[in-house]
């Protein structure tokens, strides 16, 4: 019997995180085909800034670096924030971990571009004296071009390696492509769950969570999941709910982003907002609106399968992917999503498998969530059954072992 060859995944591992979550759901399918080891980096260490801690990071990756050098294949699934904060740190650390890989693909989540200052919103607030606002739009834009600088310098080094770069959407591909002329570049959408966990999903009986929160069969139960976080547009899901019959329940599932987590805060101050404009609206009962944490990774798919419309109110948050949209679209048949720009790139995968409402606009949001009609089952079982997490790894293998 031919021996596997074997696999080193870098990534967070076993916690509340998007990344780490998809990289669990790698490690179970590449497992099937290769010896595969994770290599779980710490982002609450990599990100410290204490210069005992910067060594011990410094450390882990150097260990992490050593190791990895007997293995045949190293995905390195990159995400600026969780390797570091200054640019040279993450640089450093990254370029360790490229110099001692045999064959690499590295997974970058999010790429970002250098932006321009003169942005025709910050010549308008300038116009208007608008100088709270023109500070915040300087700020956001320095922040940004740090990061595209962070990434440029790793997009470079990873070809001076002759690394595979894998993104998320298509735009991203076609970036790197013109920007770096450089062709082992590739794409797939984020993905979690191979078919048949996916059609054990969409056969599960939606009157479960109804009969547990003792809700009548003609209730509908709208789920938003995900970090409470104020990119993800709580509060806009929330606003809409006043305008929908009271049979519309929506239920939070998620919790507090742990990187946000502060010692001694009573209550985190986005959470708080949520739950003010909840209070003072006597619409909102606590039937109508219910918060849930659930850490089960499971648990949380379960939850994301029962209820009737899953929705994704997201402001633009310049990312390339959602890891929450990814999971709908496997586990729910009917989905609405704000139209931002990563929404709108998932779109040209899952052709036909989602409504979408402008930004903001609750009272849309409201009338799409009302009368959802459409029936996107046809065009959801194609998108299933081209991009799943089989197809997703069978790609990953394609490259290692061709390219």
């Amino acid at each position: 019997m031919m021996k596997k060859k074997s696999l080193a995944i870098i990534s967070t591992y076993n916690n509340l995180c998007g990344n780490a979550t998809y990289t669990q759901a790698l490690e179970k399918e590449f497992s099937n085909f290769y010896n595969v080891k994770i290599f779980q980096i710490d982002p609450l260490l990599l990100r410290s800034n204490s210069s005992n801690d910067l060594k011990l990071g410094n450390e882990l990756i150097k260990v992490i670096a050593n190791n990895i050098r007997n293995y045949d294949y190293v995905n390195i699934q990159f995400e600026l924030s969780l390797f570091g904060l200054k640019k040279t740190v993450i640089v450093k650390r990254i370029k360790k971990l490229l110099n001692s890989s045999k064959k690499t693909i590295i997974t970058f989540h999010n790429v970002e571009t250098k932006k321009s200052f003169f942005t025709k919103e910050f010549i308008l607030s300038i116009s208007r004296f608008e100088i709270k606002n023109c500070f915040s739009l300087i700020l956001s834009t320095l922040k940004n071009n740090l990061l595209a600088k962070i990434l440029d310098k790793t997009i470079k080094h990873s070809i001076k390696k002759n690394a595979a770069i894998l993104v998320h959407t298509k735009r991203d591909k076609q970036s790197i492509i013109n920007r770096y002329k450089y062709s082992k570049v590739f794409d797939h959408p984020l993905t979690f769950l191979n078919l048949k966990k996916i059609n054990n999903c969409n056969n599960t009986s939606k009157e479960i969570l109804k009969k547990n929160f003792k809700l009548s069969k003609n209730d509908i139960i709208i789920g938003l999941f995900g970090f409470l976080t104020p990119n993800k547009g709580y509060e806009i899901a929330i606003k809409a709910m006043k305008y929908l019959p009271e049979n519309y329940h929506l239920f939070i599932i998620g919790s507090q982003n742990p990187l946000s987590i502060e010692p001694g805060k009573q209550i985190n101050s986005y959470i708080n907002k949520l739950i003010h404009l909840i209070k003072k609206d006597h619409k909102l009962s606590r039937k109508k609106i219910i918060f849930l944490s659930k850490s089960n990774h499971d648990e949380f798919i379960e939850y994301m399968s029962l209820c009737d419309i899953n929705i994704l109110p997201y402001l633009e948050t310049n990312r390339s992917g959602s890891g929450i949209a990814a999971l709908s679209l496997e586990c729910c048949d009917k989905i609405i999503t704000s139209q931002n720009f990563a929404f709108l790139e998932l779109e040209k995968y899952a052709i036909n498998c989602f409504k979408k409402f402008s930004i903001g606009n609750y009272l849309e949001l409201a009338n799409a969530i009302e009368f959802f009609d459409e029936d996107f089952t046809m065009s959801l079982e194609k998108y299933r059954k081209k991009y799943n997490i089989h197809t997703n790894v069978k790609l990953h293998m394609n490259i290692f072992e061709n390219n």
